[in-house]
């Protein structure tokens, strides 16, 4: 692994092209909302689970904005039902 990405300076703004949003119109509005792209999110997942430097800053951005409240529920549900 590269000294540099020790570096949060440098790591942060490199994993922030990552996360990319496109515009979706609503189905029961005409205003336009952003949403994440779901490839981003898997990159970023999979880079998590490949390097421990990037590990930290990937998850930051990743649960930096929650879609829904259900996903963080069915997450903490699933931790707690996994432990004995």
């Amino acid at each position: 692994m590269h000294k540099s990405l020790r570096i949060a300076e440098i790591v942060s703004p490199i994993l922030e092209c990552f996360d990319t949003d496109e515009l979706s119109p609503r189905i029961h509005s005409p205003a336009l909302i952003l949403r994440r792209d779901p490839s981003s999110i898997q990159t970023l997942a999979n880079l998590t689970r490949t390097c421990r430097a990037l590990q930290e800053p990937a998850l930051d951005i990743l649960w930096r904005d929650i879609p829904d409240i259900s996903v963080l529920v069915k997450h903490l549900c699933y931790e707690s039902s996994s432990t004995p």
